[in-house]
């Protein structure tokens, strides 16, 4: 099928958003030619008509992000930060090749791929070249793709991180095989948990204190994650000792020999000493950013009349803002946003709008956890 020209997709675009598609086809044709191929530069330009159309968001934000999120988007779908691809490109690397920052580069693409409702192997924007390999279209070919492309696909294959997995194109679709029976674990109702939180490698800290009834480590991260504020939506495991502790289904990658045990079958007073001493352990979320927080087991807690549970006892300061680039990435952005002459400041503020980071609320941290439990 051939190619749809510039002329041709310019009248497929509104009056009103002609001129940013035009302006973000020029940066990623030029970014295509420099860095990747034709079949790219055609599924760019593609995807830039696609978006520039009402009800977007296009016209707000700078050109040079929407570009560099139309590129990201494209090459999500087709397993671009894949190593083992080719052409093959770094999250890094596309970001600097627009001069955003990853932060901006997550922001934008996020928002393509969750409008144009993308799927990885989306037919629309595969590679012609690379079709044969596509298990959606050979799907398709046999008999029709069901009406929700992305159930399909979450059903077939494991779910994609944001860089760096690596998946196969398979020629086939095998069958899904058993899952395992996982026991049910029993927490003890009677043992009140207290844990001291801190993000590492960041200054000043960032710490919450809680209190939680005895529950599985997965339900600890659960707690985790609204006592700070994250969002949920990157992969996190636990590292107890020698041992890591996740969700087998999303984290058994075989890409190393190291086994997942189930944090959703290993109760914390499995874990924790039975005579309530301190005891230490990590939590990481996000493996792009590397968010590492050092968790320490402060002892069991006498369970007070009238008092709910789980709730934050204490804290200090706001949540970084997902995909900011870890710790390192959170220190530039802090700097950035104090200071309006910073290089960078309109970038950020562009991104997320204005930001405390000294900003804390113990009482809406305690609500976030009553509410998953």
């Amino acid at each position: 099928m051939a190619e749809p020209s510039i002329a041709s997709l310019v009248e497929e675009v509104p009056a009103d958003f002609r001129p940013v598609f035009l302006d973000i086809v020029a940066l990623t044709d030029a970014f295509c030619d420099a860095h990747l191929n034709e079949e790219y530069q055609a599924l760019c330009r593609l995807m830039a008509a696609n978006i520039c159309q009402p009800g977007s968001p296009v016209q707000r934000g700078k050109r040079q992000s929407w570009a560099c999120g139309v590129v990201y988007a494209v090459g999500w779908v087709n397993f671009l930060t894949d190593p083992v691809t080719t052409p093959y490109l770094s999250t890094g690397e596309i970001a600097d090749g627009f001069g955003v920052s990853t932060a901006t580069l997550h922001n934008k693409s996020r928002a393509i791929r969750e409008g144009l409702e993308l799927v990885p192997f989306d037919p629309d924007f595969f590679l012609p070249s690379r079709l044969a390999e596509n298990p959606l279209v050979q799907l398709d070919e046999a008999g029709g793709l069901p009406a929700d492309p992305v159930a399909l696909f979450r059903e077939v294959f494991e779910p994609p991180t944001e860089d760096g997995i690596i998946l196969p194109f398979p020629t086939q679709v095998a069958a899904k095989p058993a899952k395992k029976k996982r026991r049910k674990p029993r927490p003890k109702p009677d043992l009140l948990l207290q844990f001291r939180i801190t993000l590492e490698h960041v200054k000043p800290p960032i710490w919450r204190r809680i209190q939680i009834k005895d529950c599985t480590l997965d339900m600890l991260h659960e707690y985790i994650q609204a006592s700070f504020g994250w969002w949920n939506c990157h992969l996190h495991q636990f590292h107890i000792g020698q041992e890591r502790f996740g969700d087998p289904e999303l984290l058994d990658d075989g890409l190393d020999d190291m086994q997942i045990e189930d944090s959703r079958s290993v109760l914390l007073n499995e874990l924790v000493p039975t005579d309530g001493i301190r005891y230490a352990f990590k939590y990481e979320y996000d493996f792009g950013d590397g968010w590492m927080h050092d968790i320490q087991f402060e002892g069991f807690k006498p369970i007070e009349k009238g008092v709910t549970y789980p709730c934050c006892l204490r804290g200090k300061r706001a949540c970084p803002p997902e995909d900011v680039g870890g710790p390192w990435g959170y220190g530039e952005y802090c700097e950035a946003i104090a200071d309006p002459t910073h290089e960078r400041y309109e970038e950020f503020m562009e991104w997320r709008g204005g930001f405390d980071p000294d900003a804390f609320d113990v009482k809406e941290a305690t609500r976030a956890m009553r509410r998953i439990g």
